[in-house]
C-alpha cells in the first residue's frame, strides 16, 4: 500500500472513531424513563391554585412526548417554576417554560430538553385540561 493510501486510511479511521464517539455522547444525554404510573399537575400562578391528578391516558401521552429526549445544560431565561409543573411518580418534576418556549426543565437532573413544535403543541393541549395557561410570565 502506498504512503498516500495509508494516510487516507488513517484519516478515514480517525473520522469514523470521532463520529462514533459523538454519537455515543449524544445518546448518553438522552433521558430514558420507566413508564409513568402516577402524576400530578400543579399550576399555581397569580390567583390560580390548581393541583390535579393526571389521568392515565394523559400520563401515557406525556411519557411519549418526554421520553427519549436529548438533555442539555444551559442557563435559559424562559422562567421555570415548580409552581407550573408536572410531578411524576414522586421521582420527576417537569417545569415548563413560562414564556411559551418549547423547553422543559427536569429539576432532578438540572437539565433541559427542547420539544419539537408538534410535541410542544400536544403537551400544551394535555396541560390545558388541568387548567394550565401559557404564556404565564
Amino acid at each position: 500500500m502506498s504512503k498516500g493510501k495509508k494516510i487516507f486510511a488513517i484519516i478515514i479511521l480517525i473520522c469514523a472513531c470521532l463520529s462514533m464517539t459523538l454519537f455515543i455522547l449524544k445518546e448518553k444525554n438522552r433521558v430514558s424513563f420507566d413508564k409513568f404510573s402516577y402524576g400530578e399537575s400543579k399550576f399555581c400562578y397569580e390567583d390560580s391554585n390548581q393541583i390535579h391528578e393526571i389521568k392515565k391516558q394523559d400520563l401515557d401521552s406525556l411519557y411519549t412526548i418526554l421520553n427519549g429526549k436529548e438533555m442539555f445544560y444551559e442557563e435559559l431565561s424562559c422562567g421555570f417554576s415548580e409552581n407550573i409543573a408536572v410531578c411524576i411518580d414522586d421521582k420527576y418534576t417537569f417545569c415548563f417554560a413560562q414564556d411559551g418556549d418549547s423547553y422543559v426543565y427536569l429539576k432532578e437532573k438540572n437539565k433541559y430538553m427542547k420539544l419539537s413544535k408538534k410535541d410542544y403543541e400536544n403537551m400544551v393541549e394535555i396541560l390545558k385540561k388541568y387548567n394550565f395557561v401559557f404564556l404565564c410570565i
